[in-house]
């Protein structure tokens, strides 16, 4: 086991890999919410501890939805976490760094194919934020989390636009299609 192997498995859909409306209930760990009766919640938010002699390094999303977010180093000292805009509300707001990233999840939810557009650049980038973090000096710590927030910000902001350009190729079942698309119209989600 190791911090890349702990991210995959939270990142597992189960026995359906490909598919987020695929039942009405689910037992992966990444969980989509999909309907208002049995999938109503979904995961909001993933951590791997990296437990060592030393002081434990922290890989978290921020977000919602692992299988669509950047796993990203936080070490517990000094200065934690950079300005990640206003805390998240039931509204969208684009300049709140969780409602950045769940207008992304929010448009793989309508087709899961496009996640394949920006996984492999998701997956290079985390795997430079991990060698950084194991070269990385106590004293240079926070400054690698507040870069690795930045980069994430700016990926998520040109994924978006990639997978806005791409047409809807598989349509999700009827009742999760309208669960989003009521969801979103809740809090203002703006459509691409």
């Amino acid at each position: 086991m190791d911090v890349t192997k702990a991210q995959q498995i939270l990142r597992s859909h189960g026995d359906k890999p490909g598919s987020l409306d695929g039942s009405l209930i689910t037992t992966a760990l990444c969980v989509h919410a999909g309907n208002g009766l049995t999938r109503n919640s979904q995961t909001t938010g993933s951590l791997v501890a990296h437990l060592t002699d030393e002081e434990p390094l922290i890989w978290a999303t921020a977000t919602a939805a692992p299988c669509t977010s950047i796993f990203k180093p936080i070490w517990f000292q000094g200065s934690v976490l950079p300005d990640l805009g206003p805390a998240p509300t039931g509204t969208y707001d684009p300049s709140a760094y969780w409602w950045q990233h769940e207008k992304l999840h929010r448009e793989i939810m309508k087709d899961a194919s496009r996640l394949e557009l920006y996984r492999e650049a998701r997956d290079k980038l985390e795997t430079t934020f991990m060698s950084q973090a194991d070269q990385c000096q106590r004293d240079a710590r926070y400054d690698l989390t507040e870069s690795s927030f930045k980069q994430s910000r700016e990926a998520v902001q040109q994924w978006t636009d990639l997978v806005c350009d791409k047409p809807i190729r598989r349509r999700n079942r009827f009742v999760f299609r309208k669960y989003w698309e009521k969801q979103n119209r809740n809090a203002d989600v703006p459509v691409c």
